[in-house]
């Protein structure tokens, strides 16, 4: 659910943190040294999450797994099998998470899961336009900042995201379809079909963005295209 700010697992995802950073930066906010350790975090537990609902295994497995790791990420029961450090040290920190954080990374979760089930039964590129769309604003959410004043940062996100996972939703057609992660079949007007889902979130996206975060999020950019 990250791809435009991650897009290889070669490094140790903090091409993300980096550009959220920047970003909330030039909106006038400080976000500390732990805010971005834990957005690199939350970026790679993401990973291991879409990696899991996007396996080969049958459905129960999938979500069940996804399940465990979400419990022992928020402090649930301790997953006892090898498991990716993001969620063991992310589960460190949630002892200093309020209620309401939990509650939404939970939701969050919750609702992927419920995506990627829908996604593999859609039939049509508007039905999978209007779930990446979907995907795009829950992972803004799961991303977000607290905080009164990080309004126009979490909407210039969500806007960042819908828009992202729709164009990554458009170039991966093909292999989801031989991956059995959608029914819709590859073609160029399918793809343009959901491309047109991220539409209405350019301008404002454009308008938002600072000067200064064009040049890494076109790498980012550049990035899920070469590997399509």
């Amino acid at each position: 659910m990250a791809d435009i700010l991650e897009t290889t697992q070669a490094h140790n995802y903090s091409r993300g943190a980096t550009i959220l950073t920047m970003a909330a930066e030039s909106y006038g906010l400080k976000p500390s040294a732990e805010q971005t350790e834990e957005w690199r975090l939350l970026i790679k537990a993401a990973f291991e999450l879409d990696g899991t609902l996007d396996s080969q295994a049958p459905q129960h497995e999938r979500e069940t797994l996804c399940d465990a790791y979400t419990g022992h990420m928020l402090g649930g029961i301790e997953f006892v099998l090898p498991i990716d450090e993001s969620f063991t040290i992310l589960r460190q920190k949630v002892a200093n998470w309020p209620d309401r954080k939990i509650s939404r990374i939970s939701s969050v979760i919750g609702n992927i899961k419920e995506i990627a089930a829908a996604k593999r039964e859609a039939t049509k590129a508007k039905t999978l336009g209007k779930l990446a769309v979907f995907e795009g604003a829950e992972t803004a959410r799961y991303l977000q900042l607290d905080g009164h004043n990080a309004g126009d940062f979490n909407g210039w996100l969500k806007a960042l995201l819908e828009f992202g996972v729709v164009v990554d939703s458009s170039i991966d057609l093909p292999e989801d379809f031989v991956d059995g992660l959608t029914q819709v079949k590859p073609s160029r007007l399918n793809q343009a079909a959901i491309l047109s889902y991220g539409a209405t979130c350019v301008s404002k996206l454009a308008a938002a963005t600072p000067l200064s975060l064009y040049r890494p999020l076109f790498a980012a950019a550049r990035a899920v295209s070469d590997k399509s």
